[in-house]
Parts: structure tokens; C-alpha cells; sequence
């Protein structure tokens, strides 16, 4: 198991707030957007190969299905994985805290891993 993102202290921002209305029509809200970044920036720079296992631990307020969106997408975007639909299994943990409160984003990816700079893949475990 390899970990793939370890975000401390960071502020939450859920799927639910991604878009916004603006001159009747919808466009992505720019706090949705900054934590995308955010979570892309922290994603360890390797390639997982499909088919995807995934743990997720996090702390927050949030609903616990509106924070796998982004992470996601980071995890996508970053080029960690090739497509979330390649995600056959996904075990999440949430711990509740208060909506002040920043959070804790852990994820964690079990199967066959290439580095950033095309290195011979690793066997990290099976699923």
C-alpha cells in the first residue's frame, strides 16, 4: 500500500459547492477549484495501474460522499490514475468534526505503481 495524498490542515471544500450560477448559467466556483489544486499539489506524483484500490481517511464536517468527488478528480488530474471509473474498490473512514475545523484528506492505493519518471513498476500488493 502506497500512500498517494496526505493533506493536513486543509479546508474542506465539498462536491455539493463545485459549481455556482453567474449570468444565468453555471460555472465552477472558484473555492471548489482552489482546493482541487490544493489536493493536486499534495498527490504524490506516481502512476497506479487499474484496476483501483483505494483507502480514504478523512477528518472533516462534510458528507463523506461529497469528498471522494474531488479527491478524485485531483488523483486524475495529477495522472495517478487514468480514469476514475477504474476505481473497483474504495474503503472511506470519516471522522466528524466541527465545520470550523480544518481537515485531514489520507489516500492510500494498493496494485501495481510506476514513479513520475517512468521507472519499472512496482508491485505495491495485490488486491
Amino acid at each position: 500500500m502506497i500512500t498517494l495524498l496526505h493533506a493536513e490542515n486543509i479546508r474542506i471544500v465539498s462536491a455539493n459547492r463545485r459549481l455556482m450560477k453567474a449570468r444565468n448559467r453555471f460555472i465552477s466556483s472558484p473555492d471548489y477549484a482552489a482546493f482541487k489544486r490544493e489536493l493536486y499539489l499534495m498527490t504524490r506524483p506516481i502512476r497506479l495501474e487499474p484496476n483501483y484500490y483505494m483507502q480514504v481517511y478523512v477528518e472533516c464536517f462534510a458528507d463523506i460522499d461529497n469528498i471522494i468527488k474531488p479527491v478524485l478528480d485531483a488523483l486524475q488530474m495529477r495522472g495517478v490514475i487514468d480514469n476514475d471509473k477504474n476505481v473497483v474498490r474504495l474503503d472511506m473512514h470519516k471522522v466528524h468534526t466541527p465545520k470550523s475545523k480544518p481537515g485531514t484528506i489520507i489516500v492510500r492505493g494498493i496494485g501495481n505503481y510506476e514513479d513520475d519518471m517512468g521507472g519499472a513498476i512496482k508491485d505495491a500488493c495485490r488486491c
